[in-house]
């Protein structure tokens, strides 16, 4: 039994076997070999089902893990059962030891224990949780970065394609903006190919506009006021 921990009480101190180095380490070995929890055990060939406070030994087993003369540990098993420490169950073939008063000094360390289990098991979940979530999201930023079109340090998703023809472009305009953007020397000043094929696509229309007699209600200056506001927003778009 290697897992968990146990409480000391100060007033140890003031027991009798606190000065005797021998009584000591004893009775701190059983607190130590004591069982938190109920648990069915097998003890030379024979089922034992042991309580809380309880452990099934001998006295050779335990001068052997003591290092205390097996001649001692008969008394000083005497000594705890008189200072009501511990009881002491007897066969042939083993001994059964409980701990007096276990559950009043124990018990919150088992409750404990169970606590840390329960956060344990809380914390991996939430852990499984997180990481499901981040696949799930690293699935969909994958399925958004299919692209349709790519070059140099530009690209335009097929999201972001399918953005435009929803403005009402066809695919040949929207190609056509695209070779165009492709082909001019100053493309390096771009950073975002969505967003400059969009304005490309608006000036575009505005400039067919200018070409006709403009729309009933908006003079060509206003179309012109739109021109630059749409290089404006370009601009300061692109230089995010």
């Amino acid at each position: 039994m290697k897992n968990g921990w146990i409480k000391l009480h100060r007033k140890l101190i003031e027991n009798p076997i606190f000065t005797n180095s021998e009584y000591l380490h004893v009775w701190i070995y059983c607190l130590l070999r004591a069982n938190h929890t109920e648990k069915e055990v097998f003890f030379n060939g024979s089922k034992v089902c042991l309580k809380p406070g309880q452990f099934i030994t001998g006295r050779k087993q335990i001068s052997e893990n003591t290092n205390v003369h097996g001649s001692k540990i008969f008394r000083i098993l005497k000594m705890l059962k008189i200072k009501q420490l511990i009881e002491q169950q007897t066969t042939n073939k083993y001994s059964i030891i409980t701990i007096c008063n276990w559950n009043l000094y124990q018990k919150c360390e088992q409750l404990t224990e169970q606590q840390m289990n329960n956060k344990r098991t809380t914390d991996e979940q939430q852990m499984n949780t997180d990481n499901n979530v981040k696949e799930c999201k690293k699935i969909k930023k994958n399925v958004k970065e299919i692209l349709y079109r790519q070059f140099d340090h530009l690209k335009i998703t097929e999201n972001e394609f399918k953005k435009l023809t929803e403005l009402g472009y066809s695919k040949s305009q929207i190609d056509q903006i695209l070779d165009d953007i492709s082909n001019y020397r100053k493309n390096t000043n771009y950073k975002n190919l969505f967003l400059t094929a969009k304005n490309w696509l608006a000036k575009r229309g505005r400039d067919a506009l200018l070409n006709q007699d403009a729309p009933v209600g908006m003079s060509k200056q206003t179309i012109k006021n739109l021109e630059v506001a749409a290089k404006w927003t370009e601009r300061k778009q692109n230089e995010k």
